[in-house]
């Protein structure tokens, strides 16, 4: 939850439950921060110096509103980049286990998973506003799912075949050595 504050407040700055509302409303209600867990971690960020917080007076009332500080851009810079790390790590075990493990031609791409957090949590990304924007985005997590159950179904049907060909092996190896241990010609 850290993160992602910290990349909603990268674009503008914001009141704990525009931060709550924002992420609500793009993981389309899947996620649901609440006050008790939002407005603590808030606090925690304002003390390492990550976020600022402010009172202002906004439509009659006061409120806190919230910026990014330098040690929360670094913060988040760095995060950015073991995220970049981990996603290439995921993506080559992936490309070298379905090459060498399983001997599968698998051209590298984007791990789905992870283009899916880039695409509901990117800084850059628009808020989505329309009913046409939000299908728009529900179509390419679709899409890219699929694309990631393809992979995973591929992967499975080729384990399942090393699986049932090692079964048979076993079986001729125990049958070679039953044979060899009843020739007589090879006991003497």
């Amino acid at each position: 939850m850290k993160l992602l504050i910290l990349m909603l407040l990268t674009r503008k700055q914001m009141y704990g439950y525009e931060i709550m509302d924002e992420v609500s409303e793009r993981t389309f209600g899947l996620w649901r921060p609440t006050a008790g867990g939002v407005y603590p971690l808030l606090k925690r960020m304002e003390r390492k110096g990550e976020v600022r917080a402010k009172w202002i007076m906004t439509s009659g009332r006061r409120r806190r509103i919230y910026q990014i500080m330098p040690e929360g851009r670094n913060r988040l810079s760095r995060a950015l980049q073991k995220q970049n790390t981990l996603i290439d790590t995921i993506d080559g075990l992936y490309t070298e286990f379905m090459r060498e493990v399983l001997e599968v031609n698998h051209k590298p791409s984007d791990f789905p998973m992870f283009s899916l957090f880039r695409t509901v949590f990117s800084i850059e990304g628009p808020r989505m506003r329309t009913i046409e924007q939000k299908r728009a985005l529900l179509l390419t997590i679709r899409k890219r799912l699929e694309v990631l159950e393809r992979k995973l179904k591929t992967g499975i049907k080729e384990v399942d075949r090393r699986l049932k060909q090692s079964r048979s092996d076993d079986k001729m190896r125990v049958e070679r050595k039953k044979n060899r241990s009843l020739d007589p010609i090879e006991s003497c």
